[in-house]
């Protein structure tokens, strides 16, 4: 997730103004799975019994998904997403969606014009 936003950073005009960011502390993770039914989920019919047909030989690789708070240094701001990791790709975690800061950043992005920077830069 740092990664990410550190990367939106370096590839904006404001890189030379902006600190990179770096995990102080994981304030918070839990995993969203999806269960053994839902992976093996085939087809599905829309009847009045809301039948699935599940296919066991050809069930689908797990995905699992982590959403994250972290916190960061310098400027302790706070930031959550979901990460997800996909067993068939054998890869470290996508960011998946946004990731939102869920501390006020006050004055410490004076430097930046940009409302999507504002949430991830700190002003050296």
């Amino acid at each position: 997730m740092l990664a990410t936003i550190n990367q939106l950073i370096l590839e904006s005009e404001y890189s030379a103004q902006c600190a990179k960011l770096e995990l102080q502390a994981v304030l918070n993770a839990h995993s969203i799975k999806a269960n053994k039914v839902v992976l093996s989920i085939k087809d599905s019919m829309n009847d009045a019994n809301h039948t699935i047909v599940v296919d066991e030989q050809n069930r689908s690789k797990a995905v699992d998904d982590y959403t994250v708070t972290v916190e960061v240094t310098p400027g302790g701001g706070s930031f959550e997403g979901t990460v997800r990791f996909d067993e068939s790709k054998k890869k470290d975690g996508e960011v998946v969606g946004a990731i939102s800061r869920t501390n006020l950043y006050g004055t410490v992005s004076h430097c930046v014009d940009s409302n999507l920077l504002k949430l991830y830069c700190y002003c050296k």
